[in-house]
């Protein structure tokens, strides 16, 4: 029962520091919460969420985290669209690259 309660506060932290920007808190406090509960898909979304927003900074892959909770709970709506949207952006980044070296090259 108290390892239920750690969780639940140490994953609401996670989600405030995610909200208030602080990010590389949020990750912290998000392998807390997976050290003590390794299938808390909560806290692997929040975590996902907290890397992308570190950008080039963070230290692991966003989408990595993201295909691991979905692994866990694959009808998850918000999982699926933080995929997606990480696909999306990808392809976008590589039209660029391609414009930008046809414009180069032509």
């Amino acid at each position: 029962r108290a390892r239920a309660c750690e969780v639940a506060v140490a994953s609401n932290a996670a989600a405030c520091e995610l909200k208030l920007g602080k990010h590389e808190e949020c990750v912290s406090r998000c392998n807390f919460v997976l050290k003590l509960e390794p299938s808390n898909v909560k806290a692997l979304y929040r975590k996902a969420q907290a890397l992308r927003a570190l950008g080039e900074d963070a230290e692991e892959s966003p989408e990595a985290v993201l295909r691991q909770a979905a692994s866990l709970d694959p009808g998850d709506a918000a999982i699926q669209k933080e995929l997606a949207n990480i696909a999306r952006q990808r392809r976008r980044e590589k039209d660029l690259e391609k414009h930008v070296a046809k414009k180069m090259l032509g």
